[in-house]
């Protein structure tokens, strides 16, 4: 239930032109091209150490993790430190859980989405943003930083709404092996890998260009899309940008892109099955109809799911609303509003004719 709107245009005195936390979630009314978003690298958004105890706490919590499930392991991440918009115009809508930012593009090409970026690891991802007292990081963060952010890790992860070209969008059910959101439904993404471009934890930021960043969190999803359900970069459109949200008790951060596969959710179907995933992130795959994408004010939701066989109609299975990842669940929401802005969103795949 929409509460209030505020309208206003972004200029170099407005909150979205300064390098600064903000806890809104951000969509643009028509998602940006990897030419328009860079990112702003620095150890100054670095993730801040907090209080003794609670780093042990943490050290604590990893070990007990990795004891449930050895398959856990540490590595270099990206961190978001905050964002900023030049250029564009910006609906602030607030609703009854928290404040998301419309961004509608300027029709020239000068709106660019500016990224804080820095270090963390999966280790601190697990045992501070998703951790039992992340709340108390948020406080410590908060009066020791002014920022609730803080001492959380805000890793730079990514999930796509992947859309087939029957108007599908594919949706994995979550392993139970994985280290976050376990036998939930999300969407297909993971997180921007430094090591792919050669960056490790104690490099110096000031030598890693934007330009890598940003063709790294851009490139990985389109490697996601090939290790988790084998949908080579010749299916697949460009990735663009829709937006950032905010989920969790403490705003961890994600985000969130538009794609398009040039083949039938049959085919992407027959593809997934062509390889064992099951013993990997995802053990299973299905689509939710774009012209149903939503779960306001409902318990549940419908999926398709083909099987193989020569039947021609998809299996309709009901999931309960529950079962879908909050992180999803957000990218859903968004993608409601940016509708209600741009009701073509779907109609622009990407691809070239011919």
């Amino acid at each position: 239930t929409l509460l209030y709107t505020i309208k206003f245009e972004c200029n170099p005195m407005n909150s979205h032109e300064q390098n600064r936390q903000t806890l809104n979630s951000i969509y643009f009314a028509k998602p940006l091209p990897y030419s328009q978003v860079r990112a702003s690298v620095s150890e100054e958004f670095n993730r801040k150490p907090a209080s003794d105890d609670l780093e042990q706490k943490a050290a604590g919590e990893w070990d007990d993790r990795v004891r449930e499930n050895p398959r856990i392991f540490n590595g270099t991440k990206f961190r978001l430190g905050g964002w900023h918009v030049k250029h564009g115009h910006v609906t602030s809508t607030a609703d009854m859980v928290d404040i998301v930012d419309i961004v509608t593009p300027s029709d020239d090409g000068t709106t660019e989405f500016i990224m804080n970026v820095g270090f963390t690891d999966y280790k601190e991802n697990i045992t501070s943003s998703l951790s039992t007292f992340r709340e108390e990081l948020a406080v410590y963060g908060t009066q020791h930083y002014s920022d609730s952010q803080a001492c959380l890790a805000d890793v730079v992860a990514n999930a796509a709404l992947l859309v087939t070209s029957d108007n599908l969008a594919l949706i994995q059910l979550r392993s139970q092996l994985v280290g976050d959101h376990q036998g939930l439904w999300h969407f297909p993404g993971g997180h921007a890998e430094p090591g792919e471009i050669g960056v490790e934890s104690g490099d110096d930021l000031r030598k890693v260009e934007s330009e890598e960043v940003v063709g790294e969190v851009f490139g990985s999803l389109v490697r996601e899309m090939k290790e988790e359900i084998n949908l080579g970069d010749q299916y697949l459109s460009e990735p663009r940008l829709l937006g950032i949200c905010r989920y969790n008790s403490v705003h961890k951060p994600e985000l969130h892109f538009l794609m398009f596969v040039n083949l039938t959710a049959r085919e992407v179907t027959e593809l997934y099955d062509a390889e064992d995933f099951t013993d990997f992130e995802s053990e299973d795959i299905a689509f939710w109809d774009v012209s149903q994408l939503g779960i306001s004010d409902k318990k549940t939701f419908d999926l398709l799911k083909f099987t193989k066989g020569d039947s021609l109609s998809p299996e309709v299975i009901s999931v309960g609303v529950g079962n879908l990842a909050p992180c999803s669940a957000k990218l859903v929401q968004g993608v409601q509003m940016v509708l209600r802005y741009n009701p073509d969103l779907f109609s622009d795949h990407g691809f070239n004719d011919g």
